[in-house]
């Protein structure tokens, strides 16, 4: 098993890095700015020796989930993102706020504001439930085990679905 992680960024941000440390893994960053940054982006990863990659959240890389996901898969590089259709486009997996809850949340305000509340009386407020979407295709194409007991995950946070007739374990 490797000791080295890729991080597949858009720009300069890199939120990941403290926890790396903290994990005494090595990040190494590789900076997309445009789609034709992909393929070498991964050749990088690779060449440098990742055993996995992580893609944060942006407009770059949620545009293009299918492309993303195929270029792991060529390089073997178990991928992560936030976004659930990466792993409905045969990512490997995706771990993030649950879209339709933080829709349900902004509802909720939307509605305090439109009874009167003012909008600089509302708390800010963070997702409350999020999704882990498992594409069990693609971690048996990477030689990866998805254990049987990702099944039965529950916390406040998050409860076991099926995800419709697809190779997918999601777990919201």
């Amino acid at each position: 098993m490797s000791s080295c992680v890729g991080q597949l960024v858009n720009a300069k941000k890199n939120a990941i890095a403290g926890a790396a440390e903290a994990l005494k893994v090595t990040l190494e960053i590789v900076e997309v700015r445009t789609p034709s940054d992909f393929d070498e982006a991964f050749i990088s990863a690779s060449r440098d020796g990742a055993g996995a990659l992580l893609m944060l959240s942006s407009p770059l890389i949620s545009a293009n989930v299918q492309k993303l996901a195929e270029l792991a898969i060529l390089h073997k590089l178990p991928t992560i993102t936030l976004f659930p259709d990466f792993a409905r486009a045969e990512g490997l997996m995706a771990y993030g706020p649950n879209l339709l809850g933080a829709i349900q949340q902004a509802g909720g305000m939307i509605g305090k504001i439109l009874q009167g509340t003012s909008p600089a009386d509302l708390p800010i407020e963070r997702p409350t439930k999020f999704e882990l979407v498992i594409n069990l295709k693609t971690a048996k194409v990477l030689g990866l085990d998805v254990p049987p007991t990702v099944d039965r995950i529950e916390t406040p946070f998050a409860a076991v679905r099926e995800a419709g007739d697809g190779p997918f374990r999601q777990i919201l």
